[in-house]
């Protein structure tokens, strides 16, 4: 998939530094997208979730944004970067979940936890019964049952299973 307006390049010790920023190592999948393309607006915007039934919506993968560089890229349109805090203070999600993505009616995380290493997750805290993410009806339940509980239900094991589900459109289906 071919992605527009991503931030400026980073290396492996941008990368890095952002694992040790939030104390966890990023999924290879996700490490790989991050090193090669540093998010953007994809080609496509609707993905299958990993059961072929539900479709999920992502207009703009976030990338890694150096220290002290303006939210500005090339083209002049404001770019947004991974966001590790905010997910906490919004939604009250556990410390390893990740902001990897946007649309306008959902929002994309990436879990760096240990029961949940690598799944993505999407959709709208509005969607949900809860408004805050519980370690006790985790443990009874699972991470994934209490995300979905939250309105963002688990749609791809990894970075690269989600890339993997991407629904091509073409100007015939957007005519529908």
């Amino acid at each position: 998939m071919k992605f527009e307006n991503s931030l400026p390049k980073i290396n492996l010790s941008d990368l890095e530094a952002f694992e040790k920023t939030i104390k966890s190592l990023v999924p290879q999948s996700y490490r790989e997208f991050l090193l090669e393309v540093n998010g953007g607006f994809g080609q496509y915007s609707k993905f299958n979730d990993f059961k072929g039934e539900d479709i999920s919506s992502i207009d703009y993968f976030f990338g890694l944004q150096r220290e002290g560089e303006p939210l500005v890229n090339e083209s002049g349109s404001l770019s947004m970067n991974v966001q590790w805090s905010w997910p906490q203070s919004i939604y009250s999600l556990p410390e390893s979940t990740l902001f990897i993505g946007r649309s306008p009616i959902a929002s994309t995380f990436l879990s760096v936890g240990k029961k949940d290493y690598g799944y993505i997750y999407n959709g709208n805290i509005e969607d949900g019964d809860f408004y805050e993410y519980s370690e006790k009806r985790a443990k009874k339940a699972s991470c994934e049952q209490e995300m979905a509980n939250l309105g963002f239900p688990l749609i791809a094991r990894s970075f690269e299973e989600l890339l993997l589900n991407v629904i091509e459109e073409n100007d015939e289906d957007e005519d529908d």
